[in-house]
């Protein structure tokens, strides 16, 4: 069973996948790094890569072509965490948790606000 903590971590269901991508690096365009999705959710997703990634770094995320339709194609996500794990084969490969970056927060319209006049305790609309 899950423990509380990492369940109360994980506000977003996640979906196992095999899906092949690149990475490409936001600070470096023209790096790139192989990299398979192997499970997502609306918030973000774990991927399986060949080198250590550093939290903090943001990448595009570019799904192979021949991948179905992927709504998070394009993404922008930042590396949240990373570890090395070795295979049965003693290889080393590296996990990683990426963030998908969260949209702008959404402003009010000043036509939404209200005003107190002080003299009176009314409410009045700018």
């Amino acid at each position: 069973m899950q423990s509380t903590k990492a369940r109360d971590k994980r506000a977003d269901s996640r979906h196992d996948c095999r899906i092949r991508l690149t990475l490409q690096e936001e600070a470096a365009p023209d790096h790139r790094v192989p990299a398979a999705a192997l499970n997502l959710s609306r918030g973000g997703v774990l991927i399986e890569v060949d080198r250590p990634l550093w939290p903090g770094m943001e990448f595009g995320i570019l799904p192979e072509p021949a991948a179905a339709p992927i709504e998070w194609a394009g993404e922008v996500a930042t590396v949240r965490w990373c570890i090395v794990h070795r295979t049965a084969e003693r290889r080393a490969v590296y996990l990683a948790g990426l963030q998908f970056r969260l949209p702008p927060p959404v402003s009010r319209p000043a036509s939404r606000f209200r005003v107190i006049d002080c003299t009176t305790g009314r409410l009045t609309t700018p």
